[in-house]
């Protein structure tokens, strides 16, 4: 499985690329979770913080069958 530093660079390319000239001015946080049968992620206020979120990606995700851009569109939500 990639690694959680794998879903940063990828977030971060695909914020330049679909958002350019936009700052991300909170903290955000990307990390693969246990498979879901019910949903490919979600994002949430991340632990005690004002200004951050953590995204939580569903593993199944990583499986190199799934297309990229499922991942991609997951992120980007």
């Amino acid at each position: 499985m990639p690694s959680d530093a794998f879903l940063a660079k990828k977030t971060a390319e695909l914020c330049r690329e679909y958002f350019p000239g936009r700052e991300i001015s909170n903290l955000l946080m990307v990390r693969w979770r246990e498979p879901w049968k019910t949903k490919l992620g979600h994002i949430r206020p991340y632990k005690n913080t004002r200004f951050g979120s953590l995204i939580e990606i569903n593993s199944i995700l990583a499986d190199p069958r799934i297309p990229e851009f499922v991942l991609e569109v997951t992120l980007l939500h």
